[in-house]
């Protein structure tokens, strides 16, 4: 079975701007690219990050902040 990960991305007030699932081997270029659900750019500033990944060994769930300079 292939690793599975759910990423989200959050304002510093904890509303959503990005989720996404990345899955199987080819994951390279996918992720947040500093664009909201809309498709608009995000202003620059402090964002949250969570990721939770699935694979054979277990789950895992990581958290950290980011900083979206423009």
């Amino acid at each position: 079975e292939d690793a599975r990960a759910w990423i989200t991305v959050t304002t510093r007030w904890g509303n959503v701007v990005w989720q996404g699932e990345l899955d199987g081997e080819e994951t390279q270029g996918q992720g947040w690219d500093g664009l909201d659900m809309e498709g608009k750019l995000c202003p620059a500033g402090a964002y949250a990050w969570s990721i939770r990944m699935e694979d054979p060994a277990g789950v895992s769930q990581h958290k950290g902040l980011l900083q979206l300079i423009r």
